[in-house]
Protein backbone atom coordinates (compact mmCIF):
# COMPACT_ATOMS: atom_id res chain seq x y z
CA UNK A 1 0.00 0.00 0.00
CA UNK A 2 0.84 3.67 -0.13
CA UNK A 3 1.56 3.96 3.95
CA UNK A 4 3.46 0.70 3.94
CA UNK A 5 5.41 2.29 0.95
CA UNK A 6 5.95 5.28 2.45
CA UNK A 7 7.10 3.79 6.05
CA UNK A 8 9.85 1.83 4.43
CA UNK A 9 10.96 3.99 1.93
CA UNK A 10 15.01 4.79 2.99
CA UNK A 11 15.15 0.84 3.10
CA UNK A 12 13.66 0.39 -0.54
CA UNK A 13 15.35 3.24 -2.32
CA UNK A 14 18.79 1.91 -0.79
CA UNK A 15 18.09 -1.59 -2.23
CA UNK A 16 16.87 -0.26 -5.43
CA UNK A 17 19.81 1.99 -5.63
CA UNK A 18 22.26 -0.95 -4.98
CA UNK A 19 20.79 -2.69 -7.59
CA UNK A 20 21.26 -0.32 -10.36
CA UNK A 21 25.41 0.22 -9.70
CA UNK A 22 27.12 -0.41 -12.59
CA UNK A 23 28.89 -4.03 -10.93
CA UNK A 24 25.52 -5.43 -10.74
CA UNK A 25 23.51 -8.06 -13.08
CA UNK A 26 22.31 -6.59 -16.10
CA UNK A 27 18.77 -8.48 -15.78
CA UNK A 28 18.91 -7.27 -12.14
CA UNK A 29 18.81 -3.83 -12.99
CA UNK A 30 16.83 -3.92 -15.80
CA UNK A 31 13.86 -5.95 -12.99
CA UNK A 32 14.44 -3.41 -10.52
CA UNK A 33 14.01 -0.35 -13.42
CA UNK A 34 10.96 -2.10 -14.32
CA UNK A 35 9.53 -2.15 -11.37
CA UNK A 36 10.11 1.41 -10.59
CA UNK A 37 7.88 2.43 -13.78
CA UNK A 38 5.28 0.18 -13.13
CA UNK A 39 5.29 1.69 -9.24
CA UNK A 40 4.95 5.62 -10.82
CA UNK A 41 2.75 4.41 -13.15
CA UNK A 42 -0.17 2.95 -10.12
CA UNK A 43 -2.50 5.47 -8.81
CA UNK A 44 -2.65 4.63 -5.97
CA UNK A 45 1.12 3.23 -4.56
CA UNK A 46 3.43 5.68 -6.56
CA UNK A 47 2.12 8.88 -4.89
CA UNK A 48 3.73 7.27 -1.83
CA UNK A 49 7.23 8.35 -3.78
CA UNK A 50 6.61 12.10 -3.55
CA UNK A 51 8.33 12.76 -0.71
CA UNK A 52 11.09 11.18 -1.53
CA UNK A 53 11.45 12.26 -5.21
CA UNK A 54 14.69 13.90 -4.73
CA UNK A 55 16.13 10.87 -3.17
CA UNK A 56 14.54 8.41 -5.90
CA UNK A 57 16.26 11.13 -9.08
CA UNK A 58 19.54 11.71 -7.51
CA UNK A 59 20.38 8.32 -5.76
CA UNK A 60 18.76 5.90 -8.17
CA UNK A 61 17.66 7.37 -11.69
CA UNK A 62 20.60 9.37 -12.69
CA UNK A 63 22.86 7.28 -11.93
CA UNK A 64 22.06 4.85 -13.87
CA UNK A 65 21.29 7.27 -16.93
CA UNK A 66 25.16 7.82 -16.96
CA UNK A 67 26.14 6.59 -20.34
CA UNK A 68 28.31 3.33 -20.61
CA UNK A 69 29.40 1.15 -22.93
CA UNK A 70 27.75 -1.74 -24.74
CA UNK A 71 24.11 -2.75 -25.85
CA UNK A 72 23.06 -4.16 -21.96
CA UNK A 73 23.75 -0.95 -20.71
CA UNK A 74 21.65 1.19 -23.56
CA UNK A 75 19.20 -0.95 -22.27
CA UNK A 76 19.11 -0.07 -18.86
CA UNK A 77 19.58 3.94 -19.83
CA UNK A 78 16.47 3.29 -21.58
CA UNK A 79 14.23 1.82 -18.79
CA UNK A 80 15.67 4.47 -16.75
CA UNK A 81 14.74 7.15 -19.09
CA UNK A 82 10.97 4.99 -19.17
CA UNK A 83 10.52 5.36 -15.34
CA UNK A 84 12.12 8.63 -15.20
CA UNK A 85 9.49 10.02 -17.57
CA UNK A 86 6.58 8.25 -15.79
CA UNK A 87 7.88 9.85 -12.37
CA UNK A 88 7.18 13.24 -13.71
CA UNK A 89 4.07 12.06 -16.03
CA UNK A 90 2.27 11.39 -12.97
CA UNK A 91 3.40 14.59 -11.37
CA UNK A 92 5.28 12.45 -8.39
CA UNK A 93 8.11 15.15 -8.11
CA UNK A 94 7.43 18.80 -6.96
CA UNK A 95 8.49 21.34 -9.31
CA UNK A 96 10.45 23.13 -6.84
CA UNK A 97 12.22 19.49 -5.97
CA UNK A 98 13.14 19.03 -9.57
CA UNK A 99 14.96 22.53 -9.97
CA UNK A 100 16.69 21.41 -6.94
CA UNK A 101 17.61 17.89 -8.68
CA UNK A 102 18.42 19.99 -12.16
CA UNK A 103 20.55 22.34 -9.95
CA UNK A 104 22.26 20.11 -7.96
CA UNK A 105 26.75 19.69 -8.04
CA UNK A 106 28.27 16.92 -8.41
CA UNK A 107 30.19 14.53 -10.80
CA UNK A 108 26.88 14.02 -12.73
CA UNK A 109 24.67 16.65 -13.75
CA UNK A 110 20.93 16.17 -14.48
CA UNK A 111 20.54 18.08 -17.78
CA UNK A 112 23.70 17.13 -19.18
CA UNK A 113 23.06 13.25 -18.81
CA UNK A 114 19.48 13.89 -20.40
CA UNK A 115 21.23 15.77 -23.29
CA UNK A 116 23.29 13.23 -23.85
CA UNK A 117 20.87 10.19 -24.06
CA UNK A 118 19.28 12.51 -26.78
CA UNK A 119 21.40 11.71 -28.66
CA UNK A 120 21.88 7.85 -28.21
CA UNK A 121 23.27 5.95 -31.07
CA UNK A 122 21.97 2.24 -30.08
CA UNK A 123 18.70 2.85 -30.09
CA UNK A 124 15.83 5.77 -31.25
CA UNK A 125 13.67 4.48 -28.58
CA UNK A 126 16.35 5.87 -26.19
CA UNK A 127 16.29 9.73 -28.02
CA UNK A 128 12.67 9.63 -28.09
CA UNK A 129 12.50 8.44 -24.07
CA UNK A 130 15.04 11.25 -23.51
CA UNK A 131 13.10 13.57 -25.32
CA UNK A 132 10.19 13.38 -23.37
CA UNK A 133 11.82 13.19 -20.29
CA UNK A 134 13.16 16.48 -21.24
CA UNK A 135 9.13 18.02 -22.15
CA UNK A 136 8.38 16.60 -18.66
CA UNK A 137 11.18 18.42 -17.04
CA UNK A 138 10.27 21.64 -18.71
CA UNK A 139 6.54 21.27 -17.84
CA UNK A 140 7.18 20.46 -14.51
CA UNK A 141 10.06 23.17 -13.73
CA UNK A 142 10.81 24.96 -16.87
CA UNK A 143 9.66 28.08 -15.73
CA UNK A 144 12.07 28.61 -13.18
CA UNK A 145 15.13 27.00 -13.99
CA UNK A 146 17.51 29.69 -15.00
CA UNK A 147 18.39 31.24 -18.19
CA UNK A 148 21.58 29.56 -18.37
CA UNK A 149 20.04 26.33 -18.38
CA UNK A 150 17.46 27.10 -20.83
CA UNK A 151 20.28 28.30 -23.36
CA UNK A 152 21.78 24.71 -22.87
CA UNK A 153 18.40 23.41 -23.79
CA UNK A 154 17.19 25.01 -26.73
CA UNK A 155 20.10 23.81 -28.74
CA UNK A 156 19.44 20.02 -28.19
CA UNK A 157 16.03 20.77 -28.80
CA UNK A 158 16.86 22.14 -32.08
CA UNK A 159 18.93 18.91 -32.95
CA UNK A 160 16.42 16.47 -32.19
CA UNK A 161 14.23 18.47 -35.01
CA UNK A 162 16.56 17.05 -37.70
CA UNK A 163 16.66 13.66 -36.16
CA UNK A 164 16.49 10.56 -38.84
CA UNK A 165 13.54 9.24 -37.10
CA UNK A 166 10.50 11.76 -37.34
CA UNK A 167 8.42 10.22 -34.24
CA UNK A 168 11.71 11.49 -32.70
CA UNK A 169 11.04 15.25 -34.32
CA UNK A 170 7.66 15.13 -33.34
CA UNK A 171 8.38 14.72 -29.66
CA UNK A 172 11.35 17.69 -30.38
CA UNK A 173 8.62 19.92 -31.52
CA UNK A 174 6.06 18.92 -28.55
CA UNK A 175 9.30 19.76 -26.50
CA UNK A 176 9.83 23.23 -27.91
CA UNK A 177 6.26 24.00 -27.37
CA UNK A 178 6.57 22.96 -23.89
CA UNK A 179 9.53 25.14 -23.22
CA UNK A 180 7.80 28.24 -24.39
CA UNK A 181 4.14 27.41 -22.61
CA UNK A 182 5.53 27.62 -19.27
CA UNK A 183 7.15 31.37 -19.53
CA UNK A 184 5.43 34.45 -19.39
CA UNK A 185 5.11 37.62 -21.62
CA UNK A 186 8.84 38.51 -22.23
CA UNK A 187 9.46 35.66 -19.85
CA UNK A 188 13.02 34.96 -22.28
CA UNK A 189 15.16 37.12 -24.00
CA UNK A 190 14.65 38.69 -27.43
CA UNK A 191 17.93 36.92 -28.29
CA UNK A 192 18.38 33.73 -27.80
CA UNK A 193 14.46 33.60 -28.32
CA UNK A 194 14.86 35.10 -32.16
CA UNK A 195 18.03 32.06 -32.31
CA UNK A 196 15.49 29.14 -31.22
CA UNK A 197 12.66 30.47 -33.30
CA UNK A 198 14.85 30.81 -36.63
CA UNK A 199 15.74 27.46 -35.93
CA UNK A 200 12.53 25.76 -35.59
CA UNK A 201 10.74 27.63 -37.75
CA UNK A 202 12.27 26.28 -40.89
CA UNK A 203 10.66 22.63 -40.03
CA UNK A 204 7.23 24.72 -40.87
CA UNK A 205 8.31 23.84 -44.33
CA UNK A 206 8.38 19.83 -43.93
CA UNK A 207 7.81 17.31 -46.19
CA UNK A 208 5.89 15.83 -43.45
CA UNK A 209 2.28 17.88 -42.42
CA UNK A 210 2.46 16.19 -38.68
CA UNK A 211 5.93 17.83 -38.02
CA UNK A 212 4.61 21.31 -39.83
CA UNK A 213 1.83 21.38 -37.40
CA UNK A 214 3.38 20.41 -34.23
CA UNK A 215 5.99 23.11 -35.24
CA UNK A 216 3.21 25.05 -35.98
CA UNK A 217 1.74 24.87 -32.13
CA UNK A 218 5.12 24.92 -30.56
CA UNK A 219 5.94 28.47 -32.53
CA UNK A 220 1.96 29.75 -31.46
CA UNK A 221 3.54 29.62 -27.88
CA UNK A 222 6.76 31.35 -28.32
CA UNK A 223 4.28 33.74 -29.65
CA UNK A 224 2.75 33.74 -26.25
CA UNK A 225 6.39 34.93 -24.92
CA UNK A 226 8.08 37.31 -27.79
CA UNK A 227 5.53 38.20 -30.19
CA UNK A 228 7.56 40.84 -31.95
CA UNK A 229 10.67 38.57 -32.48
CA UNK A 230 7.92 36.02 -33.83
CA UNK A 231 6.43 37.86 -36.37
CA UNK A 232 10.04 39.30 -37.61
CA UNK A 233 11.25 35.75 -38.27
CA UNK A 234 8.30 34.53 -39.50
CA UNK A 235 7.81 36.93 -41.97
CA UNK A 236 11.94 36.36 -43.08
CA UNK A 237 11.24 33.52 -44.02
CA UNK A 238 7.22 33.11 -45.63
CA UNK A 239 7.82 33.86 -48.82
CA UNK A 240 10.41 30.44 -48.77
CA UNK A 241 7.52 28.17 -47.83
CA UNK A 242 5.86 26.36 -50.23
CA UNK A 243 2.51 27.14 -48.59
CA UNK A 244 1.90 30.42 -46.02
CA UNK A 245 -0.89 28.66 -44.14
CA UNK A 246 1.24 27.93 -40.84
CA UNK A 247 3.65 31.04 -41.31
CA UNK A 248 -0.24 32.90 -41.16
CA UNK A 249 -1.33 31.37 -38.51
CA UNK A 250 1.66 31.81 -35.87
CA UNK A 251 1.63 35.46 -37.29
CA UNK A 252 -1.91 35.98 -36.69
CA UNK A 253 -1.19 34.48 -32.72
CA UNK A 254 1.33 36.75 -33.02
CA UNK A 255 -0.11 39.55 -34.10
CA UNK A 256 -3.25 39.01 -31.45
CA UNK A 257 -0.65 38.75 -28.74
CA UNK A 258 1.02 41.90 -29.54
CA UNK A 259 -1.97 44.01 -29.77
CA UNK A 260 -3.27 42.57 -26.36
CA UNK A 261 -0.08 43.61 -24.91
CA UNK A 262 -0.18 47.24 -26.67
CA UNK A 263 3.16 46.21 -28.61
CA UNK A 264 3.53 47.67 -31.97
CA UNK A 265 5.82 45.60 -34.69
Amino acid sequence: TEEQLKQHMHRILSIVGGCVQIERDAHMKLQMLSMLDELFEDAIRGPAFTASAQDTILGVLLPAMVWRAGKTMAAVRYHTLLAFGSLLHNKLCPGDVLLGCVTAEGDTQLLPCVFSCMEEDYYADTRRAATFLMEQILLTCGGVISDEHRRAVWPELVKRMDDSNDEIRLRAASCIGAFFSVLELNGYDETNTGYFVSSSVIHMDDADPRIQEAVCLAMEQAARVRPLVVIEKLQEVRTKHRTYTYCDQVLARAAEVANEHGLNP
